[in-house]
């Protein structure tokens, strides 16, 4: 009887030369060329720990990754175009190609929750690992994200691409990241304190209109209160934007029964439930209240001086 080691063939993975993907360019030559959904996926799965040997192609890694992650909550399919069903496939069920297409655009998504959007930071240093990537160039890769995120067409506070599964791990590092990145329009102080340079600064306050507009679509513009962020001309603008142009359902002529509209005034927008009217309203009395209060201490200081004035005089003529 034949002995079995000695007729043991060799172990496949012996016999294969195995070549790694080396650089971002022969990655994406890869990802250019392929049309296997199963080869698509793996590419996903490596592509942002592909050695860059230029700090150009992160941005572009990036931007290529945000471009297929794009409408991951939902099928992807071209208008007017039926959905076949793949009958068989190696996703283990019958399927179809926009569901295909959908779950490519998910595996996009996770690699940017874990490689873009997850605060990551070194035991030395409290910056969260995305600020600097996103403040480069002017803001390029931030204004992408802010994109990728708000609704091209309208103000109402609503935001696109979040996961649709509120209690996912994705959705939870997302709405996370989201707060976070807002909160940095108004910590200049604090971004100084990290080194940052006036201009990106001065980026981030330019966004802060934007920010407001993912803060709505959260609807967490309590964030605005509870951490006293100031606003200026431009955040208050937006608000106004938000608010009168966002449809509440509010009392309507002839018959003042409750119909779907636009509200005429911020405090028709406040009735019908308006976050973004109502911190308005709050900041105009807030502004009021501190003009009220500079007069009160300019009428006491101005009271106190003739008090004191008039007690020197009083003074100097028992002096006399």
């Amino acid at each position: 009887m034949p002995d079995p080691s000695t007729q043991r063939p060799p172990h496949p993975l012996l016999t294969r030369e195995l070549r790694l993907i080396r650089t971002w360019k022969e990655w994406k030559k890869l990802w250019d060329e392929e049309v296997h959904p199963e080869r698509l996926l793996g590419l996903l799965h490596f592509g942002f720990n592909v050695t860059e040997f230029d700090a150009g192609e992160w941005p572009e890694r990036v931007l290529l990754y945000l471009s297929i992650a794009d409408g991951h909550a939902w099928e992807i399919s071209k208008p007017g175009t039926q959905k076949y069903e793949i009958s068989w496939s190696t996703f283990g069920k019958p399927t179809t190609w926009s569901k295909v297409r959908q779950l490519i655009a998910q595996k996009a998504f996770k690699e940017l929750c874990q490689h873009l959007f997850k605060y990551t930071r070194s035991h030395h240093d409290e910056e969260p690992s995305w600020l600097q990537p996103l403040t480069q160039n002017s803001c390029q890769l931030l204004d992408a994200v802010l994109a990728f995120f708000l609704l091209h067409d309208t103000l109402e506070p609503q935001l696109r691409n979040l996961p649709r599964d509120d209690k996912s791990h994705e959705y939870g590092l997302t709405v996370s990241f989201l707060l976070s990145l807002c909160d940095f329009g108004w910590k200049l102080r604090t971004l100084r304190e990290y080194g940052a340079d006036i201009e990106v600064a001065e980026n981030l306050r330019q966004r802060r209109p934007q920010f407001i507009r993912v803060l709505a679509g959260l609807k967490r513009l309590d964030l605005v209160t509870t951490k006293s962020m100031e606003l200026d001309e431009a955040d208050c603008d937006m608000l106004r934007k938000i608010a009168l142009g966002t449809e509440l359902y509010l009392p309507t002529e002839p018959n003042w029964g409750e119909k779907h509209r636009l509200p005429k005034t911020l405090e028709e927008a406040v009735a019908g439930g308006s976050s973004a009217a109502r911190l308005l309203l709050l900041h105009k009395i807030k502004l009021q209240e501190k003009a009220r209060f500079a007069q009160l201490r300019k009428l006491a200081a101005t009271q106190e001086d003739a008090s004191l004035q008039i007690e020197r005089l009083k003074t100097s003529q028992t002096k006399s």
